[in-house]
């Protein structure tokens, strides 16, 4: 088995709304700072199997953003027993980094059909989170 497996994912909000009021620009040094909050569940009884939240809370910007932009995405990950016992914050941004991936995608797409054209979302490094994140939870 390898170390982290995908495997299922969904989501459970999707939320993409056009800034009616935005004023399309040149300006190709946006700054984008994304809010957002991961959680991260062990199975109660397989503790190979985990279930991770990435929550796209808010976008913030010098300017305003074509988009205002809400999702949440859910993934269902396997770890192998020593992955899990060795790194398990490794473990919650590799997840969280997959999910966030295929979030920036489906927002690619969806815009990409929108009044103001594609978007696309900033890249983020999730390993900050590995720093602060609070402990696994067990998801009852």
């Amino acid at each position: 088995m390898c170390n982290l497996k995908l495997t299922k994912s969904f989501f459970t909000k999707l939320n993409v709304e056009v800034n009616t009021d935005y004023q399309p620009t040149t300006a190709t040094d946006l700054e984008i700072s994304v809010q957002y909050k991961i959680e991260l569940f062990r199975h109660n009884h397989d503790e190979a199997k985990y279930q991770i939240i990435f929550k796209l809370v808010d976008l913030e910007a010098d300017q305003p953003l074509p988009y205002a932009i809400n999702i949440e995405m859910i993934g269902l990950f396997e770890a192998n027993s020593n992955f899990i016992k060795d790194k398990p914050r490794i473990l919650e941004i590799n997840g969280a980094s997959i999910l966030y991936s295929s979030i920036r995608e489906q927002v690619l797409t969806l815009t990409g059909r929108s009044a103001w054209g594609a978007f696309n979302l900033p890249t983020l490094d999730l390993h900050a989170q590995l720093l602060n994140s609070p402990e696994v939870k067990s998801n009852t």
